[in-house]
């Protein structure tokens, strides 16, 4: 089976600002693009009705008007307030992902609304941390956005030193893509089949497969999912197979 992925281009030391889309067409309603900022870098995203901006902080450090000014220097996820331009600035270069989902009038009238909710700040190391059946007990599996922060998406990763494996499994109620960290070295299993992926890689797994994942020894297995659901109420079985594990 053909797996599509895409190689990050590494974060330049000087240069313009650059934004690169990523696997265009491979999901209904997103878009997902790579920013890269250089030192003293700065980026305003505009404004963007019925659509709304996910970020994610990959390498170096990000500083958002939305996040009171706080530079960022970790890895980390943020979601803007909805309807608002992104004034974004860097101090020594920065990598980060942009998803772009498209909402429908409802779902982006209800974000409005909501204004306890945003701007979203979760930073990626002291994410809420859970364990599924497809994981083996060695595996830290984090929740980066669980469900509910926004509309039919959710965000989380699995990390692990080999040997280990992701039992194949299937979920034809979502689409969904791995962003291959950069220190990962792992095999996709797609359908039975193996599928060597380089670290810093965005693949799209395909809809409806059997996939799994398996790391070597002494290698290292780490990947942020993103699901893409196609109906919000199907978001339940994010719920009831993550199992949430006390601090």
């Amino acid at each position: 089976m053909h797996l599509s992925y895409t190689t990050l281009n590494p974060l330049p030391c000087g240069g313009q600002p650059a934004t690169r889309n990523l696997l265009e067409g491979e999901i209904q309603g997103a878009m997902v693009r790579h920013h890269t900022l250089p030192p003293a870098g700065e980026r305003v995203l505009a404004e963007q009705q019925d659509r709304l901006s996910i970020l994610f902080l990959l390498e170096g450090d990000l500083t958002c008007q939305q996040a009171d000014q706080e530079q960022i220097t970790e890895r980390a996820a943020l979601v803007p307030m909805p309807g608002t331009d992104i004034c974004l600035a860097s101090l020594d270069g920065a990598s980060f992902l942009e998803i772009v989902l498209e909402l429908t009038p409802q779902e982006w009238k209800a974000l409005q609304q909501d204004t306890n909710s945003f701007p979203y700040l979760q930073r990626y190391r002291t994410s809420a941390r859970y364990r599924d059946a497809s994981k083996s007990e060695k595996t830290t599996s984090r929740k980066v956005i669980p469900p509910g922060v926004v509309p039919r998406f959710c965000m989380g990763s699995v990390e692990a030193i080999g040997p280990d494996r992701v039992a194949p499994h299937a979920h034809p109620i979502l689409d969904q893509l791995f962003m291959v960290l950069p220190e990962s070295q792992i095999t996709l299993e797609i359908n039975g089949e193996p599928h060597p992926v380089p670290g810093n890689s965005l693949v799209h797994i395909p809809l409806g497969s059997e996939h799994g994942v398996a790391v070597e020894a002494g290698q290292h297995l780490h990947y942020l999912w993103l699901d893409f659901f196609f109906n919000q109420n199907d978001m339940v079985f994010i719920t009831q197979s993550h199992q949430e594990l006390d601090d």
